[in-house]
């Protein structure tokens, strides 16, 4: 049994005291070992607990009680699947429900879904993935699937066509605001970071991963454009050097993800031309 702890209680005096209270503890095996916190809308925030295990999640309130529990999902959460933006002002016009979208960052042959907690589908895109990357272009930018424009929220989707064909880029304009505190997590101090090269390559591609130094389990996942998986390595050390032959893959473009057990880290394309 694996108990989640959001708080040390801790008296500490440095010149200055503070108190840091443990508010709240709670059984991973209830609830699922995944967690974060959403706003819905109108800085009503929730706890949201995967569990991978019964391919469901759950909402609890601030102060710990269950607000929405065992919300099953359409398909198995692992290890294509995440539960990301859970809101009732984003989606949908209607405020009183509440959605969320259940997309994969890994495969490509998978569809994004928005669905509310009833299981009504409001939106199917097959075979669509959302960008993600943090880290990315040098840095200076983190990438997510949904942001807030002067036009109102986007969504931004990519679909891969094939071999040599590149990809479908499709945006979405959403019926409300993105909560600014609906990111599933904050990845943008961990350093994580893949470099490819040369790109486009002719031959041998070489990733040169930076795994974050406070996330374990990270794993580099590269998939063709029919969402077939070419290369599935568990990053062992936090830096690492991986190499493959591109002489034994078609030409074409592909896909890669840098991930911890179930969020992406940094997620980028590469292009094996002959």
């Amino acid at each position: 049994m694996r108990t989640i702890f959001f708080a040390a209680a801790a008296a500490v005096s440095l010149g200055t005291s503070a108190q840091i209270t443990l508010e709240h503890t709670f059984d991973s095996v209830r609830y699922g070992r995944d967690f974060y916190i959403t706003d819905l809308g109108s800085n009503n925030s929730k706890y949201v607990f995967i569990d991978t295990a019964s391919n469901s999640f759950s909402l609890l309130n601030l102060d710990g009680t269950p607000f929405l529990t065992g919300i099953a999902t359409p398909d198995p959460i692992m290890p294509d699947y995440s539960v990301a933006y859970v809101t009732n002002t984003l989606f949908d016009c209607d405020s009183t429900t509440i959605e969320y979208a259940f997309m994969s960052y890994l495969n490509g042959s998978r569809p994004f879904r928005v669905l509310r907690t009833d299981g009504t589908v409001l939106l199917d895109v097959p075979n669509a993935q959302g960008p993600v990357c943090y880290g990315c272009v040098a840095g200076t930018k983190e990438i997510t699937p949904i942001v807030n424009t002067q036009d109102g929220a986007k969504l931004v989707l990519f679909r891969p066509l094939g071999p040599g064909a590149g990809d479908r880029n499709m945006i979405y304009d959403l019926c409300g605001t993105l909560p600014t505190t609906n990111y599933v997590i904050d990845l943008s101090g961990s350093g994580a970071m893949v470099k490819v090269y040369p790109n486009p390559t002719t031959g041998s591609v070489i990733f040169e991963v930076v795994a974050p130094t406070n996330l374990a389990d990270c794993r580099l996942v590269v998939i063709d454009a029919l969402g077939q998986v070419v290369l599935n390595q568990m990053i062992v050390n936090q830096n690492e050097l991986i190499q493959i032959n591109t002489q034994q893959i078609g030409s074409g473009q592909y896909y890669y993800t840098l991930s911890n057990e179930t969020k992406p880290l940094h997620t980028g394309k590469f292009i094996v031309s002959r």
